[in-house]
């Protein structure tokens, strides 16, 4: 039985972008209007900011992970 949950970070913002890893499926990048990018390790249940430091746009348009690599993780703002 399927139940409702939060999923996303409370301060995030409007989610704008979403990628995830197809090997690591609890993996998933989320990018909003204010608050960066932001991932998940655990399907959602906890969300940390993968960008605090690192940008200085808040506005995240598009998010992609290398197949190749998950470590490499490409963000477009604007």
């Amino acid at each position: 039985m399927l139940r409702w949950r939060n999923v996303g970070p409370f301060r995030g913002g409007r989610a704008t972008a979403v990628a995830g890893i197809a090997a690591q499926p609890h993996v998933v990048y989320m990018g909003t209007t204010g608050g960066g990018v932001w991932r998940t390790d655990d399907a959602g249940m906890h969300w940390r900011n993968a960008t605090d430091g690192f940008l200085d746009v808040g506005n995240i348009r598009a998010i992609d992970v290398a197949d190749s690599d998950p470590r490499v993780v490409w963000v477009g703002a604007g």
